[in-house]
């Protein structure tokens, strides 16, 4: 299942898979980043909402690796998730899960496709027509942060300088986010979702990209595959 909603304008996507087929079911959290805009003046030691509001405005396209983990009240609710993604401002991404289980997650800004190898099938909605409350979200796309988001700054950890974005809409399915970053990029996610489960999102190799090919985030049918639209 695949829910997106949006944050006054900001568009967020939460994706869930559960099933005894899969002997998975971990609340799937989207990770194309954050669309920001405002100039931020660097101070020599630059706080993680400056950082965070710069890699908005210079990193216009990117790629790099994932490891996604989510825990409830009983521990780890799923096994680890490992990938790669790709994404270009505004609101287009690959997200390549590739173990434990291969998926793809796909959008080109209209259209979001979720293909399911396993199940030799390809969901695909309109994005502005798949707005809903999420029980999990991290945010891709268009925006700006201050207009969804209450920031606050966090204390520095693990030689990572933190802030705590809340959401101003209440109804949104996500409570906040917490973003480590270091040398400008974001290196950990940790998103608490309104039913007590929490999603960390680790990116490794985080390399800025330009001139993508055009066919970056154009969907491909697979041969035998079915295709379900979904409303």
């Amino acid at each position: 299942m695949t829910v997106l909603t949006s944050i006054k304008g900001l568009t967020v996507v939460a994706l869930s898979l559960s099933g005894a087929k899969y002997y998975r079911s971990a609340t799937f959290i989207l990770i194309s980043l954050l669309m920001l805009s405002g100039p931020t003046a660097w101070s020599a030691t630059p706080s993680a909402i400056e950082q965070l509001r710069s890699f908005g405005m210079q990193v216009t396209s990117a790629e790099g690796a994932f490891t996604q983990r989510t825990f409830g009240a009983q521990g780890q609710t799923a096994p680890d998730q490992t990938g790669t993604f790709i994404f270009e401002r505004p609101g287009r991404f690959r997200w390549q899960v590739t173990a434990p289980y291969r998926q793809l997650i796909l959008t080109d800004g209209q259209d979001l496709y979720q293909y399911d190898p396993d199940l030799s099938q390809v969901t695909v909605r309109t994005v502005g027509n798949s707005l809903g409350d999420s029980p999990a979200a991290v945010l891709f796309g268009n925006g700006q942060i201050d207009e969804a988001f209450t920031l606050s700054p966090l204390p520095e950890q693990d030689g990572l300088v933190w802030l705590r974005a809340v959401p101003k809409q209440s109804d949104s399915g996500l409570r906040q986010i917490d973003m480590g970053l270091q040398n400008g990029l974001p290196v950990k996610l940790l998103l608490e979702d309104g039913f007590g489960q929490t999603t960390q999102v680790d990116i490794t190799s985080l390399v800025p990209k330009a001139n993508l090919p055009a066919d970056t985030f154009a969907f491909k049918l697979p041969p035998n595959t079915d295709l379900v639209r979904l409303q």
